[in-house]
């Protein structure tokens, strides 16, 4: 944290006051009578670029919201919040001051902020941000604004950077409710995703259609770039995956081939029957004495498939960004995915079990039939 009172934080902010006038103040009330007519972040971003050009004029601004999914603020772009971008986790040190300080925090090319991480330190870099301003609702951190140097000049008047704090605590109930309205979309879509998955599955007869089915299911409700489903007998070491896809392409030659579960992380969790969540793939899979098979991959997470007391298999979903991270909700998401699978894989052991049958009443009727036929014959031959 920078103080205001200290000489570096002085000599880049520039104290000598512009001509008197009423720009600033006219400028917070037009932006606040504005706000009553925006019900997205669209035309927030819209309205708060417009104000931000016509008053303090910033090279570029950056927007980061809260993001209740992935526990990250990430970075927003018109029409778009999504993870992929640069995004600060909620336990970040740059994070923690800036909800700590509660106001404008200057950030310096030559200096370093003790406690800020060489990871926020690279972030904020990368993106030339020289200011940081927060959004607070009741002490709650929902979201920050980032500028970059101003386009005619280098440095801000103590005054401008006031009144870009003001335009950030009047924009915070606003900010507020669009982060809760949208959170209940998104709850309403996924609810719709599993409900889909679950008629689906009701329906789908063929096991490689059920595999698409799930798939596509679970790549529209969380970030993933590869997906594995595994099947599993508790009663040897092997194992095999029954549908893989990386970056969006089905593996063919990988599924369907016995491997050993004591080569994969999954074993953890087949083992265990619980879900395994991380950040660093690679690391986790070193913790448990397990060569990274996906030394690629960034984020991963894997649910049991469950069936009463046996574990049938798993699902893994992973990332190769560095930018995404899995919360413990979008874990409580794959395992109801999970459950719903289980019970699939149950049905279709069951049709196989009973088309089995079947197929060998069949052949039995068939070879009774011709026997049937062959003595009658001799009958009639006698």
């Amino acid at each position: 944290m920078v103080s205001t009172k200290s000489p570096s934080f002085q000599s880049w902010l520039r104290f000598v006051s512009p001509p008197v006038d009423d720009r600033f103040r006219n400028a917070v009330r037009e932006f606040s009578h504005s706000l009553g007519n925006i019900d997205n972040f669209v035309d927030f971003y819209r309205l708060l670029e417009a104000t931000l050009a016509k008053t303090v004029s910033p090279q570029f601004f950056y927007l980061f919201l809260w993001k209740e999914e992935t526990s990250n603020y990430v970075l927003y772009s018109p029409g778009k919040l999504s993870s992929e971008e640069i995004s600060f986790p909620e336990n970040s040190p740059f994070v923690d001051l800036l909800r700590k300080r509660g106001r404008s925090i200057a950030l310096f090319a030559d200096e370093t902020i003790p406690k800020l991480s060489q990871n926020d330190r690279a972030k904020l870099t990368l993106l030339e941000i020289n200011l940081c301003f927060p959004f607070l609702r009741t002490n709650q951190l929902i979201g920050f604004l980032g500028l970059g140097g101003q386009s005619q000049k280098l440095k801000y008047t103590r005054q401008e950077v006031d009144f870009v704090d003001e335009l950030c605590r009047i924009s915070a109930l606003l900010i507020h409710h669009l982060l809760d309205k949208e959170q209940v979309q998104q709850q309403i879509q996924q609810m719709e995703i599993i409900n889909r998955l679950a008629q689906g599955i009701n329906v789908t007869l063929h096991f490689d259609d059920l595999l698409e089915l799930i798939f596509t299911q679970t790549e529209n409700i969380l970030p993933l770039t590869d997906f594995w489903l595994s099947t599993y007998n508790s009663n040897g070491p092997l194992f095999s995956f029954a549908i893989v896809v990386e970056e969006g392409e089905r593996r063919f030659e990988q599924e369907n081939v016995l491997l050993d579960v004591n080569e994969y992380l999954e074993k953890v969790v087949l083992q265990k029957a619980k879900p395994l969540q991380t950040d660093d793939y690679n690391q986790t899979a070193r913790l448990h004495g397990i060569p990274p098979k996906y030394p690629y991959l960034q984020s991963w997470m894997c649910v049991p498939l469950l069936s009463g007391k046996d574990t049938l298999g798993t699902i893994s979903i992973g990332h190769r960004s560095i930018g995404i991270t899995y919360s413990r909700k979008q874990l409580q998401i794959l395992q109801a995915i999970a459950d719903q699978t289980a019970a699939a894989l149950i049905k279709s052991r069951l049709l196989q079990t009973t088309q089995t049958q079947a197929q060998r009443m069949t052949a039995l009727n068939d070879i009774g039939r011709s026997l049937t036929a062959s003595l009658e014959l001799e009958k009639i031959l006698d």
